[in-house]
């Protein structure tokens, strides 16, 4: 309690108010690069890339899908809570991914090896083309 009361009798009431501005501004700035950075994560006027492969390992966990395309080629993207997983055109869920599912996936770049996807399209097997027609 003392040690407030001398620091309230140093300063005077201009230094008071301008530390309260500097401080508001901080916080403001804060609380807006914390909203903004999400937001351009998923840009809508971005265009999402495509890729296409098997399945070769799922982490429900968290939330991530690794497709292959080739030998050397492979991808672990992070599954969105608002994405959409269909087969035929119809919805599917998380859950009924499968290691060895051919899949294409649209999805978006937020950094260095960051890649989110929206959209996950499971590709029918041979025995099931007819089904989707």
């Amino acid at each position: 309690m003392l040690g407030r009361k001398m620091i309230k009798r140093n300063l005077s009431t201009e230094t008071v108010n301008i530390l309260r501005v500097v401080m508001i501004a901080a916080v403001s700035a804060v609380l807006v690069m914390g909203f903004a950075f999400p937001a351009l994560a998923f840009n809508a006027s971005s265009t999402p890339f495509s890729y296409s492969g098997k399945i070769v390992a799922i982490d429900d966990f968290a939330k991530t899908i690794t497709v292959q395309a080739g030998i050397d080629d492979q991808l672990t993207f992070r599954v969105n809570d608002i994405a959409s997983v269909t087969r035929c055109n119809s919805p599917e869920s998380f859950s009924n991914l499968r290691v060895g599912d051919e899949v294409t996936i649209a999805y978006y770049e937020t950094g260095v090896g960051n890649l989110i996807t929206n959209d996950v399209a499971l590709l029918p097997s041979a025995d099931m083309m007819n089904q989707c027609s």
